[in-house]
């Protein structure tokens, strides 16, 4: 999954980047990429080698594994271990980046009791000076205070950082299914606000 200088040669500007960070929207960015991927860049960032693996159908060239327990878990699972796997892995994060120029990016991120909060909240922070947007879920209840800790410091970092950050509530769209919350459901809304927020 490291990244293979070869691959990068001669990159174009595009005029988006999508970075996906964690396991929510793996959907929504495996069928991006089979639509877009000769227009747009695509990025995934994971403290979960298995996910990255196994659920995410873009080049391995394009996948980042930032946790620190490949074999077989997900790493740790707060904000403050998202934030270290960020500066664990700052200068990868950054030439990565760099080597995907576009003039717009947009992350994508589900904000729950998962590192992927911390480690958008440090990706915000080296992104912070292009024309970049946030896509993000909170949590629902039963995910637990933990969940909405995490969630409520990313969105902070996130305004911090961010041209614009859109959110939306798992809760909400599961008291509008009558108390279910399927995977589908939350593809569609990211799918729905990325549509939105990426006209040209």
């Amino acid at each position: 999954m490291y990244l293979l200088n070869k691959y990068f040669q001669q990159k174009k500007k595009r005029e988006f980047l999508f970075i996906f960070i964690g396991d929510l929207g793996a959907n929504v960015l495996n069928e991006l990429y089979n639509k877009n991927q000769s227009d747009y860049y695509f990025l995934a960032i994971n403290s979960d080698a298995s996910h990255l693996n196994n659920n995410v159908r873009i080049p391995d060239e394009c996948k980042i594994f930032i946790g620190d327990q490949p074999e077989y878990s997900c790493g740790k699972r707060d904000f403050e271990s998202g934030l270290e796997y960020i500066t664990q892995n700052k200068k990868l994060i950054k030439r990565t980046i760099k080597r995907h120029p576009a003039k717009q990016t947009i992350l994508v991120a589900g904000l729950r009791y998962s590192s992927a909060s911390g480690i958008i909240a440090g990706i915000s922070k080296i992104v912070k000076k292009s024309n970049t947007k946030a896509i993000v879920s909170t949590p629902f209840a039963a995910e637990g205070q933990n969940a909405f800790s995490n969630s409520f410091k990313a969105l902070i970092r996130l305004n911090q950082n961010l041209n614009k950050v859109i959110s939306f509530s798992c809760e909400d769209i599961m008291r509008e299914n009558g108390g279910k919350l399927l995977i589908e459901d939350l593809d569609k809304k990211f799918f729905e606000l990325i549509q939105e927020n990426s006209k040209n």
